[in-house]
């Protein structure tokens, strides 16, 4: 059976990668999160950690009280494929980061 949902590894990745985007500070915060991180060589695994440490404090997820909204929370959260996520944004920032590249490049000539 595929969970596939718009484009993405589940309903709960579509929701994140949706909420991110709609998001105008942390979206801005997440792109530069991965500009920074993609130049220094970092793998999509490692930024989608980041991305969600970053969207965890933004949300403050861990300030639901035990019980039934926080096992769904966290039965959800786990479901995110935050590498997807760093993929995406990664693609979406690729001009950013690497025209960045090029410029330091074209610098270091001088």
């Amino acid at each position: 059976m595929c969970n596939k949902y718009n484009g993405h590894a589940n309903y709960e990745t579509w929701l994140a990668a949706l909420w991110i985007d709609n998001d105008e500070g942390l979206s801005s915060m997440v792109d530069d999160l991965v500009i920074e991180m993609s130049k220094k060589g970092e793998k999509s695994y490692k930024i989608g950690k980041e991305i969600e440490s970053l969207v965890s404090e933004a949300y403050d997820k861990d300030s639901f009280e035990t019980g039934l909204l926080s096992d769904l929370l966290s039965g959800a959260w786990s479901s995110i494929d935050w590498t997807e996520i760093a993929e995406s944004k990664m693609d979406d920032t690729k001009d950013e980061w690497n025209s960045e590249e090029d410029e330091e490049g074209d610098n270091d000539d001088n």
